[in-house]
C-alpha cells in the first residue's frame, strides 16, 4: 500500500521510510505538485501529514477521500487541535509516530477496509 507522507523534512521522511514494514511503501510529498501525481478522486490514501508544514493546506484543498495521521513536534501542542480540525484520524507527536508507525498504519488500514 502506498502511503503519501506530506512533509518538507527529508531527514524525518527517510527515518519513517526506514521503519516501515514491507506492507507499506512511503511516498514523499514535499511540494504541492507532488499531490497532482496521486489519483485522489479514485484511491483512498492514508496520508501521514506534518502539521508543522503549510503543505497540509494543499491536501485539504485537493482531497476528499483520505485518512490522515497528523504529527507534530511535542513542543507545539497547539498543533494537536489542528489535526482534529482538518479531520486527521489520529494525531501524535513525532516521537510516538516513530515508535508506533507500523501499528498505527495497520490500525487505520483496518478501519479503511471496514468502510
Amino acid at each position: 500500500m502506498i502511503i503519501p507522507v506530506v512533509t518538507e523534512d527529508m531527514i524525518y521522511f527517510s527515518k519513517l521510510k526506514s521503519l516501515t514494514n514491507e506492507n507499506y511503501e512511503l511516498l514523499h510529498v514535499k511540494r504541492s505538485e507532488d499531490m497532482d501525481k496521486l489519483n485522489l478522486d479514485i484511491t483512498k490514501y492514508i496520508f501521514v501529514v506534518d502539521l508543522n508544514s503549510v503543505l497540509y493546506k494543499q491536501l485539504t484543498k485537493r482531497a476528499n477521500r483520505f485518512c490522515a495521521i497528523g504529527y507534530y513536534p511535542h513542543v507545539k501542542k497547539e498543533l494537536l487541535s489542528l489535526g482534529m480540525e482538518i479531520g486527521c484520524k489520529i494525531t501524535v507527536t513525532r516521537s510516538v509516530l516513530v515508535k508506533k508507525l507500523n501499528t498505527i498504519l495497520d490500525d487505520i488500514k483496518g478501519d479503511i477496509n471496514e468502510d
